[in-house]
């Protein structure tokens, strides 16, 4: 029963690549702002408010981001993570103004999550001011000392963080099944239940449906479909990619034309 209705909100979620709704894995778009939304923000520097030809940008202030995402539902913080621990993975360099694209975020909610981030054993970053923005300096271990809801949050935070990156699925439809056997081409597929009891030995069926549910809230769908007898998940966000920061920051780099 739990498959079977894993299945029909997995259908329900699915989503054309085309379609994506933000498509965050290639540009940074954000459209939410409403008109007059835009500010200027003391919490970041001159510097960087400046454009290419020397000019003021608007960047939304801390306040009106705040009043955005109160006139808004808000995501829930685990998935708002996610979302970030995605942006840094994939790109070389994170910078707030990119960011606040995607959310209304304000510098120190960022600077918390990249905190959790860092706690959770996924990714540790560094400010670059060569590169206006943040740098992946590595993967930390995980910080076990904490309060237990805290630490309770940085263990499911860095499960889904490692199903995103290390989450595998061979599984085939029933009928390619039996069709192969018939065949004499008889084989074990890993599964995407099989994959995630791999990576998590022990945990409780519910709690793998919960996680693959938070998965497909932020993109990342893998689900059972009842009418093929089978897991799918979408291989063009499956694993999560990881670019690496260059040796040397130059002013090419920064500009897009290295």
């Amino acid at each position: 029963l739990l498959q079977g209705m894993e299945g029909v909100w997995g259908q329900r979620n699915r989503r054309d690549p085309q379609q994506d709704t933000k498509g965050y894995r290639g540009k940074l778009y954000f459209t939410g702002y409403l008109s007059g939304e835009a500010g200027y923000c003391t919490a970041v520097s001159d510097e960087d408010k400046k454009n290419d030809d020397g000019s003021q940008k608007e960047i939304p202030c801390c306040k009106e981001r705040r009043y955005f995402m109160s006139r808004k539902e808000r995501m829930p913080r685990i998935e708002r993570q996610l979302r970030l621990y995605e942006i840094v993975c994939q790109y070389a360099i994170v910078q707030f103004e990119a960011v606040c694209e995607i959310f209304p975020y304000n510098m120190r909610l960022l600077q918390r999550d990249l905190v959790d981030l860092k706690d959770a054993g996924l990714v540790s970053v560094k400010y670059s001011r060569k590169g206006k923005g943040y740098v992946k300096t590595g993967k930390p271990e995980f910080n076990d000392k904490g309060k237990p809801c805290k630490m309770a949050h940085l263990k499911r935070l860095n499960r889904l963080g490692t199903l995103m990156s290390g989450l595998s699925n061979e599984d085939i439809p029933l009928w390619e099944k039996k069709d192969n056997e018939e065949s004499g081409d008889v084989q074990e597929y890993v599964t995407a239940k099989d994959s995630y009891k791999e990576l998590f030995p022990g945990l409780s069926e519910r709690t793998r449906q919960r996680d693959f549910q938070v998965l497909r809230n932020i993109g990342y769908n893998v689900f059972y479909n009842p009418v093929e007898h089978c897991f799918y998940h979408d291989e063009y966000r499956f694993p999560l990619g990881w670019v690496d920061v260059p040796d040397e920051i130059d002013d090419d780099f920064v500009n897009g034309t290295w």
